[in-house]
């Protein structure tokens, strides 16, 4: 790190670690009686708020996002053009190189897309945070997944609704904030976003469950459905959750499926290789919030 212990009574090393802070963060500083006395806030941004009924605003979350967004859109080299508003159409250019739209294969597309797409879950103390968010750095959206869960369908699902968003033109600026998933206040747009992502996952299928499965049937099943259907073999599991409400046997299924998950790893390992350079300040940021292995 550049900064220094020595540095707390320097009066030059202030502005630096003012100017660090305003461009990392987003902050802006405001001079108020004297030199000595400021104040720090955010930048002000447009941010769509979709959240659980009754919860508490995540806007300190969403802003720290926001800085992580802007990092790691920086070392893109690729652009962005506006992808195609289809879910059949992504699905079907999907599959012309992978078996199923799994969490790697959505990856692959939106990194390819000029999409970056980082995990980051760091709740603030006091403070909530949001399973997803979408964020436009300079005309480029960028997703960021604040989900802590392990299970990759988990947030394949979390990826596939915040590329809805995208594809639907429903961010043109600023942040979406996104945390609506399970029991929240669901609008056109969340709807639209949720059709998108069944059929991203889906594509034609209609999945039904007549009755509640053991768990070796559901694995059985979801296995069939995967080779035939190209479906994520875990997607299916989910489904069966979420439309059964058999979320232990579904749980127990996933664990078979991915014993030693950890998605948020494999979103911020892919998005490492997707880098072509980083400086080091930001390097140094990104492993201090673990994004980044140091």
């Amino acid at each position: 790190s550049w900064w220094k212990s020595e540095f707390e009574n320097d009066k030059n090393a202030i502005p630096k670690l003012l100017d660090y802070l305003t461009k990392r963060l987003c902050l802006k500083v405001d001079f108020l009686q004297g030199a000595s006395d400021l104040s720090l806030d955010f930048l002000p941004v447009s941010t769509k708020f979709k959240l659980q009924r009754n919860q508490e605003n995540p806007s300190l979350f969403s802003n720290l996002a926001r800085s992580v967004a802007k990092v790691v859109s920086q070392p893109m080299e690729r652009s962005y053009e506006p992808i195609e508003s289809s879910a059949l159409a992504i699905r079907q250019s999907i599959l012309q190189n992978h078996s199923c739209v799994s969490l790697n294969s959505l990856l692959t597309f939106c990194w390819e897309a000029g999409i970056p797409v980082v995990h980051f879950d760091k709740r603030p103390n006091g403070h909530v945070k949001s399973d997803g968010l979408v964020v436009m750095i300079d005309g480029r959206p960028v997703i960021v997944i604040g989900s802590s869960r392990q299970q990759s369908a988990w947030l394949l699902f979390i990826l596939a609704h915040e590329l809805g968003h995208i594809a639907n033109g429903d961010l043109q600026d600023g942040i979406l904030v996104d945390d609506a998933f399970v029991g929240g206040v669901i609008d056109k747009e969340e709807e639209n976003a949720n059709q998108f992502a069944r059929q991203l996952l889906f594509g034609d299928s209609k999945l039904s469950w007549d009755s509640k499965l053991s768990r070796n049937g559901l694995l059985d099943e979801a296995r069939q459905l995967s080779r035939t259907h190209c479906l994520d073999a875990s997607s299916v599991v989910l489904n069966y959750a979420w439309q059964t409400g058999d979320w232990k046997c579904a749980m127990i299924a996933l664990k078979i499926l991915e014993p030693n998950a950890n998605a948020p790893a494999q979103i911020n390992t892919y998005c490492q290789r997707n880098w072509v350079s980083i400086d080091d300040e930001s390097r140094e940021y990104l492993e201090r919030i673990n994004i980044l292995a140091d």
